[in-house]
């Protein structure tokens, strides 16, 4: 999303802050001393103080410093600036990155526990009622039914919320969660045991009271969180459906669609059925 580190870094920390889960708090001094003396480095008043200070009789020294500070600023040009900024930002960054990394973890853990309760609250919607059947099927349902039915689309917005803190929590602990929808379908939902493309089906799915979510509930897609960098891997789309000529018959072939995806996620061999008979339990009939 961001391609200068420092941006990214304090974006994502900002992220978290904004959803309740706090930046350590020498994280956060630090970045304030950052952000104050770069503001300060913008406002060339180093003469108007040198001024002062020999004015108002401060030390001699001080007199001095400023003196010799507002003779190097004079001196220096906007790559002089540049470099000494960029330098400085370096170093903060490397300090943010320790200041931050022994709670990355935790906060991971606590994005995760923050998606998990929105899907849970619209798991348990959708189990109620079809989020997408219409207001007529449900208007004479109890009333347990139909306030399931109208909180389901509210619901998605909480959980679509919680989705850039889940990305950033997991950034921010060295997972390339980037923003894509590759990232995003792997941090928020376990996909084990479906095929790929019915998931990239669901997932795509707009247009309906609560899209992808009560797609993805349909198809039997678990929602949630990803808590460990094995399960927040990206999730490739499916290979594009091939055309492919097939033997139907001796010497007969036929142009059919074939999806790839079903070759990729078979197995290499399907075991043969293993069948045991109990004998007790076996009627033999004479004839």
């Amino acid at each position: 999303m961001f391609n200068d580190p420092y941006t990214a870094h304090v974006h994502a920390v900002d992220t978290l802050t904004a959803a309740g889960i706090p930046a350590p708090v020498e994280w956060a001094a630090l970045r304030t001393r950052f952000s104050d003396a770069v503001e300060a480095a913008s406002v060339d008043d180093t003469v108007t103080r040198a001024a002062a200070a020999l004015i108002d009789g401060d030390d001699p020294a001080t007199v001095q410093s400023l003196w010799a500070l507002a003779a190097g600023q004079a001196a220096a040009t906007s790559i002089h600036r540049a470099t000494v900024a960029n330098g400085v930002r370096a170093a903060v960054l490397r300090r943010l990155y320790a200041l931050y990394e022994p709670t990355a973890g935790d906060n991971w853990t606590a994005a995760a526990d923050l998606f998990d309760k929105a899907a849970a609250a619209f798991t348990k919607a959708a189990d109620t009622v079809d989020p997408e059947a219409p207001a007529t099927a449900v208007m004479g349902e109890p009333e347990k039914v139909r306030k399931a039915w109208t909180e389901a689309e509210f619901l998605v917005h909480d959980i679509d919320a919680a989705i850039p803190v889940l990305s950033a929590a997991a950034a921010l602990c060295g997972i390339p969660a980037d923003g894509s929808r590759e990232s995003a379908v792997a941090l928020t939902l376990d996909t084990t045991g479906h095929k790929r493309r019915y998931v990239w089906t669901a997932w795509e799915t707009t247009g309906t009271r609560c899209g992808r979510w009560s797609a993805l509930h349909a198809a039997g897609v678990t929602l949630r969180a990803a808590r460990t960098a094995e399960d927040a891997a990206p999730y490739r789309k499916p290979k594009p459906v091939e055309t492919r000529q097939v033997p139907v018959g001796r010497g007969r072939w036929e142009y059919r669609e074939i999806d790839p995806e079903d070759e990729f996620e078979a197995p290499a061999s399907a075991p043969a059925p293993t069948i045991t008979l109990d004998p007790d339990a076996v009627e033999l009939t004479a004839h």
